[in-house]
């Protein structure tokens, strides 16, 4: 009875708090379609990732994420290679931060 009074308590005054991903227990991946006839799957080693809450069911969260380019991974380094030149003179290092209020 007094782990549920305390859990009521907690939610109760829940302030605005932030979530950082935990690089050692964090994956970034993706798949995409290749003209479509096959799939690239692969992974950025280098990423943060946040949620930020003020409400404790999360109805204001905020969800940031940042990966740099060069930490790209797909499993075949000639492919890795293409991907970290310099495609053109505006390739970011970094992608493009998302945020996304969570619904």
């Amino acid at each position: 009875m007094s782990l549920l009074l305390a859990m009521a308590v907690s939610v109760g005054a829940f302030a605005q708090s932030t979530w950082k991903s935990d690089g050692a227990h964090s994956q970034l991946k993706f798949d995409v379609q290749h003209l479509g006839l096959s799939t690239v799957s692969g992974s950025f080693t280098k990423f943060e990732a946040s949620v930020v809450a003020s409400k404790a069911d999360f109805s204001d969260g905020q969800f940031t994420l940042t990966a740099e380019t060069g930490s790209i991974n797909t499993g075949i380094e000639q492919r890795d290679n293409h991907l970290k030149s310099p495609i053109s003179s505006t390739q970011p290092t970094t992608l493009p931060s998302l945020s996304r209020a969570l619904p």
